[in-house]
């Protein structure tokens, strides 16, 4: 009898190991403690999805031949969808982090509808007779997994749709995923072609089996072939030339084609074709060769078009093996060169992709980072000479190289791994660092292990003079990770809900919504929003009053900074000049970077002529520039001619200089005075610039990238 029970429970115990739920809760109790996706969201639902669609497909062999059988079947799918979504339900009340429910629209889409599908990809195996059932079904099964491949290969966008997975959205600088109606349609469409082949695979198993076999060879054939049409028609992938039919303006230069979705002023069109031919011979100097190619430069007219087309909306990209750069107008004086540079990396490229070794994304960004040199603005080398000096120090074993690069702020990997590349080249030759990147092996190249040669790039770094004080560093380092942030996904969701609510002025329902994230997340930013909502539904006292009792005490200085920029406007309105004068003598004390001083300088301008920051941030961009043109013509004041030549320059708005060009110049800081060049040059003025460009002095540019700019612009208009 004994004997007998302990059979009985090792048997059990060996069905439960081999069901669904066997392989399930042990997945996701594992995916609980993995960044990211820990949280109920978007990377849980299609894991779990995928995982389910492969399961369920090995189910249905099993229990699919009789009415028992299917019973079975729907049971232990059913189970096998309440797991996952238990646990972290579980996990969610204990550790009361961010809203499970977001997370359900993700789970219905993607996971709930995972065992159709699966079951799907088992009828048409089961309708072909194939011997190998089980096999041919995993060959499918990875077939369509990693078919997006091709897509990404061939195609401009980085977004795409897959039968498995449904929906990737492009790179993970984007954290905000909505479920649109095109991933819903899509979605379901393939859920009925799955419950299709179901159906027919039951009715037809009476049939013959030459009958059946040539039924499942022609679906296996008109499938992928319909889906490929269908896919294109709807959008789901997008060709190169449909994408750039409506693109209004195009150039050809002696190693670009460049093409612009909106039309450049002739002086802006010479303007692109020297800075991309500049760009080109520096870049061939920097890494010692040439592409073999007519590189191809897309711009598009802003961050939502380039979002439409490739998914992409705020990093601009490139497709090296595809020699394609992807900018945007407003952007392309601080990116163009970067992509650019991905492109002639390609050509000591690893495989098919032509990137680093083992797409190691610190030799990808690393090489590219290194060819541009500047990140934020500054010298890479200056730049990390600042860090290494700071509290923010780090060992470089811990980010380059490997994938740990995801793993810490954007701003200090991308300007690590590049001042590392620039060392690598300066120190021990192009030749070697085209090698390392093709093959990623430092010890065999260099002769030495990679600790030896960042020990060697610490000593030589930290030696480096550089201007940037630990205060400035706190502005670009405060920033975390996708994977170090806490519930990205809700977090950008529900500030994306909370500024639609604002721009549909209903500010007391965004109040709440920012409120909601304060309540499981201490963002200042969800703070900073509920506080301006405040005092635009009329709240002002209360928002004070949350200013009062919000501790920043221990906080970076950035967030002290804009804790203070928020204090000296809403005190300000409140009438409470003792606090707004103290915020003040916070925000003078010459320790801010430049944008905080002209930004606070502006603010208290409008304050003085009775208008409200935080309306004035609300309103039309041509209105916001009319404003602050017509403040600068009334007062002379710099902060408002820096205002209105910064509305125009970053949202490529009309702009003539009102009341006088002289005036401008004389009110402009020198980094005001380059922003005029370019909106100058956008609406072709070139003898506008020439003369602006006269007034420069370029050892008074505070930015690197400026001189850079500076230089270019002197070559082009000062002939």
């Amino acid at each position: 009898m004994n004997e007998s029970r302990v059979l009985n429970i090792k048997s059990v115990l060996k069905e439960f190991l081999l069901s669904s739920s066997g392989v399930l809760i042990p997945v996701n109790l594992i995916f609980l403690f993995v960044p990211v996706l820990r949280y109920f969201s978007y990377e849980t639902a299609v894991l779990n999805g995928v995982l389910i669609t492969l399961l369920s497909g090995l189910l249905y062999f099993k229990h699919s031949s009789e009415d028992v059988g299917r019973a079975a079947f729907i049971k232990q799918v059913l189970l096998s969808l309440l797991v996952p979504a238990f646990l972290y339900l579980i996990f969610h009340l204990l550790r009361g982090d961010c809203s499970f429910i977001s997370g359900l629209k993700y789970y219905l889409l993607f996971t709930v509808t995972a065992p159709v599908v699966g079951a799907g990809i088992a009828a048409l195996v089961l309708l072909t007779g194939l011997k190998y059932k089980k096999a041919f079904f995993l060959i499918i099964f990875i077939l369509l997994l990693f078919n997006w491949v091709i897509d990404f290969y061939l195609y401009p966008q980085f977004y795409l749709y897959n039968s498995i997975f449904t929906f990737y959205p492009g790179v993970i600088y984007d954290e905000f995923i909505p479920v649109k109606e095109k991933m819903i349609f899509y979605r379901l469409g393939i859920v009925a072609v799955s419950l299709a082949l179901v159906i027919l695979e039951q009715k037809m198993r009476e049939e013959a089996m030459m009958k059946r076999f040539w039924w499942g060879m022609i679906i296996m054939i008109a499938v992928p072939a319909l889906s490929w049409s269908v896919s294109n028609s709807a959008g789901l992938i997008n060709m190169k030339n449909a994408m750039t039919r409506e693109f209004r303006d195009s150039i050809i230069t002696a190693h670009f084609f460049i093409l612009s979705e909106e039309k450049l002023s002739p002086t802006e069109r010479y303007l692109v074709a020297v800075s991309h031919e500049i760009y080109y011979n520096q870049l061939a100097e920097q890494y010692g060769v040439e592409p073999k190619r007519t590189l191809e430069s897309i711009i598009f007219k802003d961050i939502a078009s380039k979002k439409r087309h490739l998914g992409v909306e705020n990093a601009d990209v490139a497709k090296p093996w595809q020699g394609v750069a992807f900018t945007t107008r407003g952007n392309l004086e601080n990116t163009l060169k970067h992509e650019l540079a991905h492109l002639f990396t390609a050509e000591f490229g690893w495989g098919p992709f032509k990137v680093a070794a083992w797409f190691d994304p610190g030799l990808i960004e690393g090489s590219a980072t290194a060819g541009d040199g500047f990140i934020g603005g500054y010298d890479i080398d200056e730049f990390m000479s600042a860090v290494q000096n700071s509290k923010y120090k780090v060992d470089p074993l811990d980010i380059f190289p490997g994938f740990s690069f995801f793993d810490v702020n954007p701003s200090l990997a991308y300007a690590l791994s590049g001042s590392l590349s620039r060392f690598l080249i300066e120190k021990y030759g192009k030749v070697k660092f085209r090698e390392y990147h093709a093959t990623g092996d430092a010890e065999t190249v260099y002769g030495k292990p990679v600790e030896d040669l960042l020990a060697g790039w610490a000593k030589e770094t930290e030696g480096v003079q550089s201007d940037i004080t630990p205060e400035i560093l706190d502005f670009f380092l405060e920033r975390q990770p996708l994977t170090r942030k806490s519930c990205p996904r809700y977090f950008a969701e529900t500030m994306t809900e909370a500024a639609k609510l604002i721009s549909a002025k209903k500010y007391r329902e965004a109040a709440e919504v920012y409120g909601s994230i304060l309540n499981s997340n201490d963002s200042f930013d969800a703070f900073s929003g509920r506080t301006a909502a405040l005092v635009l539904a009329g709240d002002v006292n209360e928002a004070l009053a949350g200013l009062r009792a919000y501790r920043v005490d221990g906080r970076s200085y950035s967030i002290r900074t804009r804790y203070q920029l928020l204090l000296f406007r809403v005190a300000t309105l409140t009438g409470d000049t003792a606090l707004a004068r103290k915020a003040d003598l916070w925000l003078s004390n010459g320790k801010q970077p430049a944008f905080i001083t002209a930004g606070h300088s502006f603010a208290a301008l409008l304050l003085k002529h009775g208008q409200n920051p935080f309306l004035y941030n609300t309103m039309p961009p041509d209105e916001r520039l009319r404003l602050a043109s017509r403040l600068a013509e009334e007062t002379g004041d710099t902060s408002a001619f820096e205002e209105a030549v910064d509305l125009a320059y970053r949202l490529l708005l009309p702009f003539s200089p009102s009341p006088g060009l002289k005036r401008y110049i004389d009110g402009l800081t020198p980094t005001g005075k380059l922003k005029l060049c370019t909106v100058m040059a956008r609406a072709n003025e070139p003898a506008a610039v020439t003369e602006i460009l006269a007034t420069v002095d370029q050892k008074t540019l505070p930015f690197a990238r400026e001189r850079l700019k500076y230089r270019i612009f002197k070559a082009v208009f000062e002939k």
